[in-house]
């Protein structure tokens, strides 16, 4: 993140807007990543909406997303349990394919980001992958927080940013954390 090797450098993460566990360390990681990264980082969260009950009609709630996917320049890609880091890829008991297979990989992202998007596939895979992060991606967030705020009807892109934690609880965590070994 310090030191790209190229101005196209860029890392998408999705996650989960509300961990049942883990929410503490994901705040941490976008804190992170986002001083190192700048521009060149971007954490965004999925949410799904419909009719409901209430004074506008619509709610909008997070999805929780549990699955370990990543794609890496459209070559690499793991997919599975493991959490994507050292702990979670050489010593739990997990499961995870680890492929160079450039077809697979390109393909999967660009299911995935047209999902994610709202997007057909096919303008996917036509756009520039670095356009679409700058682009696209923030763009689909900010209507969604639109459509979220005004109580209007979901869009098909339900992607919001993610957000760290501000509250008491994250602030005392970041105290007991900065005591102990595993920080």
């Amino acid at each position: 993140m310090r030191r790209p090797s190229s101005d196209s450098f860029r890392v998408v993460l999705v996650l989960p807007a509300r961990a049942y566990t883990g929410r503490y360390d994901n705040d941490e990681h976008v804190r992170d990543l986002s001083q190192l990264g700048g521009e060149r980082f971007h954490a965004y969260c999925p949410y799904a909406g419909g009719p409901a009950i209430g004074p506008t009609g619509y709610r909008y709630h997070p999805i929780y997303l549990h699955a370990k996917v990543a794609v890496v320049d459209d070559e690499w890609l793991s997919v599975g349990s493991a959490n994507l880091n050292r702990r979670g890829l050489a010593t739990d008991s997990e499961m995870n394919v680890q492929s160079i297979a450039p077809t697979v990989a390109r393909a999967l992202r660009i299911r995935l980001w047209a999902e994610h998007l709202g997007l057909p596939e096919e303008e996917v895979e036509k756009a520039d992958p670095i356009d679409v992060i700058d682009s696209a991606w923030p763009a689909a967030a900010t209507k969604l927080e639109r459509l979220i705020r005004a109580g209007s009807p979901p869009d098909a892109a339900q992607v919001r940013r993610y957000v760290p934690g501000r509250n008491p609880p994250s602030r005392l965590l970041d105290i007991i954390q900065g005591a102990t070994l595993e920080h």
